[in-house]
């Protein structure tokens, strides 16, 4: 072998043993010098990352990503905290303050960490009708087909949550309407002109395990682009299970 490459394969390993010695705060430091194109949130460096959290370095230091004016690093640390979300308990008191973050696939990872938190029925139960109001198409699909995952038990402990917030009544009927399982109250809630109320019945007809013809044709003509985006999802999982 040529001394070149063999001084190129010294350098690549050497390199490669400099990146995995980086504490967390380091990695933190080589994200946010980074800017990449957007869509790639799962970097070696998130991924690092989330070693290091699970080790014990401190989930907060995510926020020094979130916070910052790179998107693409705002995105890893929501995709890293989203990853490590039972380990990320310290970053609960911010959750009102990450789901009204600027950058929307922030805040779409945002819905996987509220619902893998240690707290996820106190959490739904302050924030479940701001993640259904989401101004962003993606972010709102992604919650009713996440939140349409949930198990009874969980809905009913966030339910147990909302006494004395602020819109009760509407709070409690909101989480009535995603366990309902009647077709022609599902149908009501798809034609409805409140926004969450459709996105409520659109999750409690993803509950039923598989969207009927009645209430897949309502949803492609509502004219809400988080229920159109439901439905082509659907469709284009069902075709390539074929």
């Amino acid at each position: 072998m040529p001394d070149s490459l063999k001084n190129d394969n010294c350098l690549k390993k050497w390199s490669a043993f400099l990146v995995h010695s980086l504490n967390g705060d380091q990695i933190v430091e080589r994200i946010l010098a980074s800017r990449k194109g957007r869509g790639s949130v799962d970097s070696q460096d998130a991924n690092r990352l989330m070693k290091q959290i699970w080790r014990g370095y401190p989930a907060r230091n995510l926020l020094r990503l979130i916070d910052s004016d790179n998107d693409w690093a705002a995105e890893q640390g929501a995709f890293a905290l989203a990853e490590t979300a039972d380990a990320a308990a310290d970053v609960l008191p911010d959750l009102a303050r990450l789901i009204a973050h600027p950058n929307p696939r922030v805040r779409f990872w945002i819905v996987d960490y509220l619902l893998y938190s240690i707290e996820v029925d106190l959490t739904l139960a302050r924030f479940i009708r701001t993640f259904f109001s989401d101004s962003d198409a993606m972010v709102r699909a992604y919650a009713m087909k996440q939140f349409s995952l949930l198990p009874s038990s969980i809905l009913d402990a966030a339910a147990e949550h909302i006494n004395g917030i602020v819109d009760e009544v509407e709070h409690r009927n909101l989480f009535r309407q995603m366990q309902s399982a009647d077709h022609l109250e599902i149908s009501r809630g798809l034609r409805s002109a409140d926004m969450i109320a459709r996105t409520a019945a659109m999750s409690a007809a993803l509950r039923a395990g598989e969207l009927s013809e009645a209430h897949e044709e309502i949803a492609k003509t509502s004219g809400d682009a988080a229920l159109e985006r439901e439905v082509i999802n659907i469709r284009t999982l069902a075709t390539e299970q074929k």
